[in-house]
This record gives C-alpha cells, structure tokens and sequence, in this order.
C-alpha cells in the first residue's frame, strides 16, 4: 500500500514513463489489480491471450475507470501487420 501511496503522489520512484510494474504473490494478486486501477489514471490490458484472468481484469477496469482510460493491447505476428488484404 505504501508503494501504491507513493507511485501515486510521485514520490520516491523515478518514473520517466509513468509506468511501473508490480509483482506480487497468486494469492492476493486480484486485491492488487483492483487497488491499483483505483489508483490509476489509466490502465493498459494486454488481451493477446485471453483466459479467465484477462477477462476478470477487464470486467474489472470497466468497473473502475471511464473506458476512455481503459487501453486494449494486442500482440501481431510479424506477417499479419504488413499482409494488405
């Protein structure tokens, strides 16, 4: 919590990017999510691989946040961006 507290005041990190990358254990890994979408002026979601998890995430930031803060990501492979069908 004191991380998130100071991630979001931008106190004690130094993050150029504004993006920073928490890990954290299975069991409490949803309390995370949540807190810091609470906390987030925006969220980016990678959906390249849906599962469960994913749409939980999701369900969860539409619930929290505007959509217009919500980013949906998505992985190509190397021949489907250029294919010019």
């Amino acid at each position: 919590m004191r991380l998130i507290r100071q991630i979001t005041r931008r106190k004690g990190w130094h993050l150029d990017t504004g993006i920073f990358v928490i890990h954290c254990d299975d069991s409490f890994w949803r309390e995370i999510v949540e807190l810091c979408l609470t906390c987030a002026s925006a969220a980016v979601i990678d959906v390249t691989e849906p599962s469960p998890n994913v749409i939980w995430e999701l369900e969860t930031a539409f619930s929290l946040m505007p959509p217009e803060s919500i980013v949906l990501a998505c992985g190509i492979s190397e021949g489907a961006a250029g294919s010019g069908a």
